[in-house]
């Protein structure tokens, strides 16, 4: 199922009930009703965001009341009943909330290979029409994508080798810029097209295939962000992982396959639970030969890819683990389906709950429930808190992922712990 874009949605919303105050906030606030038997409340715009107070009718003078300042903070007097306000019928506060955007990085293969004329292929399924560039396809099929999720992911893009490399047979091949060219962030759609070759290139796609030296740029650029949003890069690639910088320079930085790209690849999956989908462009199933043009040698580039993706977290069902693609029409579907996965079902509270144990979500009227693992069960969980032990992210698991992106929106209660 391809989820709704942005557009198509509206916005999260989410009610707050605080029975025993009046809330104000920075957002919007609505005025208190009657207080209960034997008094009036009024809430006060002077205290500061997260604070409330209530004042008592001008008979009530000999009310004894407080007030607290600070987030989740409420006043409450004894009432002229002698009550202790738990009758009080605070307004709601209504905060317009979206789901935060997943964050993928671009991992995209500019290696003279993607241009040499024998490597051409079809890109429409018709005969009559000729091949084009795996470089053509590519530029193409970026631009689809992150012009149709250019509202609901963040993407960025980093090119290996990069703008500067040349087709020299030395290390000045195997460049990669110390920073993706386009950085993580929202509404990047025309920044990458602005930066990326133009479909029709040919000089400017040159060079190796430095996979490991891209992978830890895009790492190391993706560990800047909250590790609360999904954090994803999405590697593609018409051949094998050369380059490497632990060989003599020469020959052997093309002709040796760089394993260490896999252990890299294993690891921010592993521990930093950052996945890598891996896209093949025409990929070999076959044993390379010993030879001095350029690519390793003694590799099946297929299986290689296969155990990459098997790293990365995110293999594929069936005997081929990664993304294969053998013309344009099947790029376009690989990356519609992952980058469709993207679409988050995380979603940030904001404000965050002073009780989220007292937190209850429903869509469409359904009530969804609080579970405690996401990968297992449907319904929502917290996220782990913040440095200040705050709660500022939920999400959605499973079936109730496919309700909100289905919906377009919740609802959810802030509620309060009982009086003492």
């Amino acid at each position: 199922m391809r989820p709704k874009q942005a557009d198509d949605m509206s916005p999260y919303r989410i009610r707050t009930i605080h029975p025993l105050t009046c809330l104000t906030s920075a957002f919007l606030l609505a005025a208190c009703g009657d207080s209960g038997p034997g008094g009036s409340g009024s809430a006060s715009e002077t205290e500061g965001i997260g604070s409330a107070s209530a004042s008592q009718s001008d008979t009530d003078t000999d009310t004894d009341s407080s007030a607290n300042s600070g987030p989740g903070s409420n006043t409450q007097g004894e009432t002229a009943d002698g009550s202790t306000g738990n009758e009080f019928n605070c307004g709601e506060v209504e905060v317009q909330l979206e789901a935060a955007p997943g964050r993928v990085m671009l991992v995209l293969d500019k290696s003279g290979s993607m241009v040499a004329p024998q490597n051409n292929w079809d890109h429409d399924d018709d005969p009559e029409t000729p091949d084009v560039t795996r470089w053509f396809s590519l530029h193409a099929v970026v631009d689809d994508i992150t012009s149709n999720f250019d509202t609901t992911i963040d993407f960025g893009m980093l090119l290996y080798p990069s703008l500067a490399a040349t087709g020299d047979y030395n290390a000045n091949a195997c460049l990669v810029e110390n920073q993706p060219e386009v950085p993580i962030g929202p509404g990047n759609a025309q920044a990458i097209m602005n930066i990326l070759p133009p479909a029709n290139a040919t000089t400017a796609i040159r060079g190796g295939t430095p996979s490991r030296r891209a992978v830890e740029v895009a790492l190391d650029h993706l560990r800047t962000f909250d590790v609360a949003i999904p954090r994803v890069i999405l590697y593609v690639t018409d051949g094998e992982a050369n380059c490497n910088p632990d060989t003599n320079v020469g020959t052997e930085m093309f002709e040796e396959y760089d394993d260490v790209v896999h252990a890299i690849v294993e690891s921010a999956w592993v521990d930093e639970s950052i996945p890598t989908y891996v896209v093949g462009i025409a990929i070999r199933d076959e044993l390379l030969p010993t030879a001095s043009n350029g690519t390793p040698n003694n590799i099946n580039p297929h299986e290689k890819l296969n155990e990459l993706a098997e790293q990365g977290g995110r293999p594929r069902d069936g005997a081929t683990k990664y993304y294969r693609t053998d013309n344009q029409l099947d790029l376009q579907a690989a990356l519609d389906e992952i980058a469709a996965e993207q679409v988050s079902c995380v979603v940030k509270l904001d404000p965050p709950p002073d009780h989220p144990e007292y937190v209850e979500v429903d869509i469409n009227g359904e009530d969804i429930a609080r579970v405690s693992d996401c990968a297992t069960e449907d319904g929502w969980v917290f996220h782990e808190p913040n440095e200040n032990g705050v709660y500022t992210h939920i999400e959605f698991c499973g079936a109730a992922c496919e309700q909100l992106l289905a919906a377009g929106g919740i609802d959810a209660t802030y509620g309060c712990p009982p009086p003492m």
